[in-house]
């Protein structure tokens, strides 16, 4: 928490979302369903709020983009 603000639990939620999102664009080579991303954080025990919450945070951070609206995702 001193370098970055941040508890160890958020900073992991990121980096699995991070990672979710990374792993599907590569796989497919598209751009990633929001659904697909709060399906594979729901099996990671991620709640679908603090997903979305998340997804919002990283948004705003510009460490992911949404290209396509509100319900697509790529990795920066």
């Amino acid at each position: 928490t001193l370098q970055s603000g941040k508890k160890a639990t958020a900073r992991n939620r990121e980096r699995t979302i991070l990672e979710i999102v990374r792993r599907i664009h590569v796989e497919t080579g598209q751009v990633v369903s929001l659904n697909d991303v709060l399906t594979e954080a729901g099996r990671s025990d991620i709640s679908r709020d603090a997903a979305e919450d998340l997804i919002d945070a990283l948004c705003r951070d510009g460490r992911l983009m949404r290209p396509g609206g509100y319900e697509t995702l790529q990795p920066v």
